[in-house]
């Protein structure tokens, strides 16, 4: 387990409660319940020598990583399902150029790995994206991702670049642009809703808006 920042304290405090919890064990509950046998006391010590401390110490650490750096760091309290919408740059209509789909956000002390699903507004499949690398800083998260998709038959994947500014407190959306690196090709803006109904609800908007242009331009071209 790699600890940075804040975890390197949690470490300190689990290790001085570990072993605080050890000479308690040792000097103090095994002499009292056995008094008058060195051998029992002896066995004790092996145990806790062994075993407990490391127990103490890591039982520590889990219940921090599971719970406790959630709280502690509200910022990092971004792990669950969420809902991403994503534009594609110079594409001819708003139904080419929309990519919608669940995304899932995994976070612990040591990394955030994102990966998502991009379904076209008619809600065809189009490809799927996860991150390799993720860095924090502040409230900006950069993520070098690769994407692909069955469609592209010259080019079955891309490895590219997000960068996230974090909104909210805890996060409540994620709001950034994407640009694919490798082929150097597409780029568009991201957005990633914790809240089903607000990314429905933009949804529904897009939609609207993507029907009227359509029914605008046959009453054009009639």
């Amino acid at each position: 387990m790699t600890l940075d920042g804040s975890e390197k304290r949690i470490s300190v405090f689990a290790f001085t409660i570990a072993f605080a919890t050890y000479l308690v064990m040792t000097r103090y509950v095994a002499p009292t319940i056995f008094p008058d046998n060195s051998i029992q006391v002896l066995v004790v010590e092996y145990i806790a020598t062994l075993g407990f401390f490391e127990a103490v110490f890591l039982g520590v650490l889990w219940v921090y990583e599971h719970y406790l750096f959630k709280k502690l760091n509200k910022l990092l309290d971004v792990g669950g399902n969420w809902h991403q919408l994503m534009t594609i740059g110079g594409s001819q209509s708003i139904a080419d150029g929309i990519r919608h789909g669940p995304c899932v956000i995994f976070s612990s002390p040591e990394k955030i790995a994102l990966s998502g699903e991009n379904n076209r507004l008619d809600n065809t499949p189009s490809s799927n994206w996860q991150s390799d690398v993720s860095e924090l800083t502040g409230r900006e998260l950069l993520v070098l991702y690769h994407s692909e998709g069955s469609y592209r038959q010259d080019n079955p994947m891309r490895r590219g670049t997000m960068v996230f500014e974090i909104l909210g407190n805890p996060p409540s959306r994620l709001q950034g642009h994407w640009s694919d690196v490798i082929p150097a090709k597409n780029s568009g803006t991201i957005e990633i809703y914790r809240d089903k109904s607000a990314y429905e609800n933009r949804l529904a908007q897009i939609r609207k808006s993507s029907s009227q242009r359509i029914s605008t331009g046959e009453k054009k071209s009639g």
